[in-house]
């Protein structure tokens, strides 16, 4: 959607109009299910999750700057609503420190052509903890600095959880290839 279309059906959800709050709902909820699946237990967790966003996103219209575009603001709601179930299931969920986490930049020619689904489920298969930390690194770009901030932790417990998270994918990815080859 164009910023002067999204901004008019803003404009039409402030005033509480329902048939733009569910036309906002229908145009983006694809972008805010594609968000909420790397941090989700699964499907159900972000259909749940995207429920939260939009009602958190009508009930702060009123705080939206109409200068900015309006789908960064969306996905920093989308992001931060996934970083609060994270949160608040905290408490069930262990990190371990690790001081020297190994960061590996080199990413394998096979994943380069992956399909994004097949990659999607995979992170999905994650602990709460590990995918919460590697979707927001890996696929939202946050610094480890940050993902302490915003998840209450160490950067080394950041660093953990991401090397973990690698380490983990990598060894799903190697063992289907290898069945792969075995099955062929």
């Amino acid at each position: 959607m164009q910023q002067n279309t999204v901004n008019q059906l803003l404009r039409n959800c402030q005033n509480g109009n329902r048939s733009a709050q569910y036309e906002l709902y229908q145009g983006y909820y694809g972008f805010a299910f594609s968000v909420a699946s790397r941090y989700a237990n699964g499907e159900n967790d972000a259909k749940e999750i995207i429920q939260d966003v939009f009602l958190k996103v009508f009930n702060n219209l009123k705080n939206y700057n109409f200068d900015y575009p309006f789908e960064p603001w969306f996905k920093k709601i989308i992001v931060r609503t996934c970083i609060d179930r994270y949160r608040s299931n905290l408490r069930k969920i262990e990190t371990v420190e690790l001081e020297h986490a190994v960061n590996e930049d080199y990413v394998p020619e096979f994943l380069i052509n992956a399909d994004a689904q097949y990659l999607l489920n995979l992170v999905q298969k994650l602990s709460p903890a590990y995918r919460t930390t590697f979707s927001m690194y890996a696929l939202d770009g946050y610094e480890y600095q940050e993902i302490a901030e915003l998840l209450n932790i160490s950067i080394g417990s950041v660093k953990s959880n991401i090397s973990k998270a690698r380490g983990y994918l990598k060894q799903w990815i190697l063992a289907e290839r290898e069945n792969e080859k075995v099955g062929k």
